[in-house]
């Protein structure tokens, strides 16, 4: 009842341009409606009729896990 997805840590001296990341999932039930990770609680945005889910959170370039839940 859990997915959990690794974001690693930014490696050699380029900076990025970015400063979040989405990370959009398919074809597994919605999770709860917020999730909480190292640097806080972000919401959850879902499509329950398409079996699709995504949420955007800040990239502070040092990596982390973020977990969903049902």
């Amino acid at each position: 009842n859990q997915l959990h997805v690794r974001v690693g840590s930014h490696q050699g001296s380029y900076k990025a341009w970015w400063s979040e990341i989405t990370i959009e999932v398919y074809g597994w039930p919605s999770p709860k409606k917020d999730i909480q990770y190292a640097g806080g609680v972000v919401k959850v945005v879902s499509n329950s009729a398409a079996h699709e889910f995504h949420v955007t959170i800040p990239d502070n370039g040092k990596g982390m896990e973020v977990t969903f839940e049902q």
